[in-house]
């Protein structure tokens, strides 16, 4: 975090970041500082990217850290890119990784035993799934009164 407040200090921590994932690309911690750097610079875009690179190496469900790092980058995302129609090509996808997300953090909170957490991470998934929903029911109907 010194690094952060020296000029250049966001590109020497990111290039120390980036020469430990060589080393080590499944680990959590450096995947949740990379996505932390991305999105203290405002680089939502290439932190969803890291983190659907990333996915090919460490499973959302694999950490409770990496899954709630993961679900809170794609929803800040999705929520900057909600009026962007360039993206919305993307959204979808982003979306699915979401939603999937969001069941992962389900199954890691039922393996914990904890009921409360199980519960909220159980209605965040509903809630998302209602969500989606509604948003394509909202897309059929726009696009039908454009027929």
């Amino acid at each position: 975090e010194q690094l952060l407040e020296r000029k250049g200090g966001w590109n020497q921590l990111f290039d120390v970041i980036q020469r430990e994932l060589c080393a080590r690309p499944d680990d959590i911690y450096l995947n949740v500082r990379l996505v932390a750097l991305y999105r203290s610079n405002n680089r939502l875009r290439d932190a969803v990217l890291h983190c659907q690179e990333a996915e090919k190496k460490i499973p959302v469900d694999s950490s409770l850290e990496w899954c709630s790092c993961v679900i809170k980058t794609l929803e800040d995302y999705l929520e900057s890119v909600r009026d962007v129609e360039s993206d919305k090509n993307s959204w979808r996808a982003i979306r699915k990784d979401h939603l999937l997300a969001c069941s992962g953090l389900v199954k890691l909170t039922l393996a914990s035993r904890d009921v409360r957490e199980s519960r909220g991470a159980l209605e965040r998934y509903c809630f998302n799934c209602s969500v989606l929903e509604t948003k394509e029911k909202l897309n059929v109907a726009s696009g039908l009164q454009n027929l």
